[in-house]
């Protein structure tokens, strides 16, 4: 299961609450590439988008000598390996399929959505915008992790960033960063379905 969190953001929590960081694997590198093409291709003609898509797989398979499908479809992007696929979408919709009991920060606005799933197992990633500081944003999770039924297994509190580690039923499903930026904080949440 921590795999996939893995594959998503390039760190992973063990049970302990020691934090490990590895190198960003190829289905994680890949959501990064093609976001970047996405927001520069964004409202082009068919004929970009899809030179962009070629592009982007040839420049995968270039760096890993590995193929890749890369489909645009205006705000959503796809991609597949032989690792497993992703799904990178611009939303104002939390995924019906993502937990309903798990804590969302009031007033946090979603900004973005990326679903990855692996051999059966799906994984998920929000990034919400909020107004409020850092501080009120961890004091807040702090609190509504445990009401909701979630163990914090690591937290750290700083400046620059937040993190915690949680898990369920004693399982680790995720972790959550806060980031502060020019107005307000910027909330990533990474959680991985049992």
């Amino acid at each position: 299961m921590l795999k996939l969190v893995k594959k998503i953001s390039g760190e992973f929590f063990s049970r302990k609450g020691n934090v490990m960081f590895k190198k960003i694997p190829l289905l994680a590198a890949l959501v990064v590439v093609v976001l970047v093409s996405l927001l520069v291709f964004s409202g082009c003609s068919k004929a970009a988008e899809e030179a962009s898509e070629k592009a982007a797989e040839e420049a995968v398979k270039k760096e890993t000598g590995k193929d890749v499908d890369i489909e645009y479809d205006q705000d959503k992007v796809k991609i597949e390996t032989e690792e497993g696929k992703a799904e990178i979408e611009k939303t104002a919709e939390i995924p019906k399929e993502f937990p309903s009991d798990y804590p969302i920060y009031p007033g946090a606005k979603l900004d973005s959505v990326v679903k990855i799933e692996e051999q059966g197992q799906k994984a998920y990633q929000l990034v919400f915008k909020s107004g409020d500081s850092v501080t009120e944003i961890f004091a807040y999770y702090k609190k509504a992790f445990p009401e909701k039924g979630y163990k914090i297994s690591f937290s750290m509190e700083a400046a620059e960033q937040s993190i915690f580690a949680i898990s369920k039923g004693g399982d680790d499903v995720g972790s959550l960063t806060i980031t502060p930026e020019k107005e307000g904080s910027l909330i990533t949440v990474l959680y991985i379905e049992k």
